[in-house]
């Protein structure tokens, strides 16, 4: 092998590696986002500070929808109300008014329970899972930085890979058919 060659098939094995590095990186992210919805699960990125420990900021939590009586206290719940952002929160007394069921939550970090009791809705969604930092990359990959450097670089090196490969199979045959001519 010339060191032209032995250069390019280093270079080529280099490039495989890095390319399926980015590419695997792209599947886990998409994954991480995807994989929960198809069974039901949703999944949210904590902004506040007010789940402390159990949620930090930036965490990326997965959420599974519940019946509204069969919320326990202790249970994480997802609240949404009309015109406010989502709020984390524990459940820290529940009871039953007029066929609906009312909770009185409390963020872990907050020195006091939120005012007033939270109606639940017929399905509540109760945190299951928590993967602190992981947030943080999901939101960068909202970004137009982060959509291009997990998604359209990905799709780029692929592009790149699959006619690198194709040109260096034409090649190789190529080559390979000259030295049959004059051997």
């Amino acid at each position: 092998m010339t060191g032209i060659s032995a250069l390019a098939a280093t270079f080529r094995r280099a490039f495989h590696v890095f390319a399926i590095g980015v590419l695997a990186l792209s599947a886990a992210t998409l994954g991480v986002i995807i994989a929960p919805r198809v069974v039901g699960y949703e999944t949210l990125v904590v902004l506040g500070s007010s789940m402390g420990k159990a949620y930090p900021v930036g965490s990326l939590v997965a959420v599974h929808p519940k019946p509204a009586g069969s919320v326990d206290v202790g249970d994480v719940i997802l609240m949404r109300t009309p015109g406010t952002e989502a709020v984390l929160h524990r459940v820290i007394q529940k009871h039953e008014e007029g066929g609906h069921y009312l909770v009185q939550t409390k963020g872990d970090a907050n020195p006091s329970p939120d005012p007033g009791d939270f109606v639940l809705p017929n399905k509540v969604f109760v945190a299951s899972v928590g993967v602190p930092k992981l947030g943080f990359l999901i939101g960068w990959g909202h970004t137009p930085t982060g959509w291009v450097m997990l998604q359209g670089l990905p799709a780029t090196l692929l592009a790149a890979w699959m006619i690198l490969q194709l040109w260096w199979e034409e090649e190789w045959r190529s080559r390979k058919l000259t030295r049959s001519r004059y051997a």
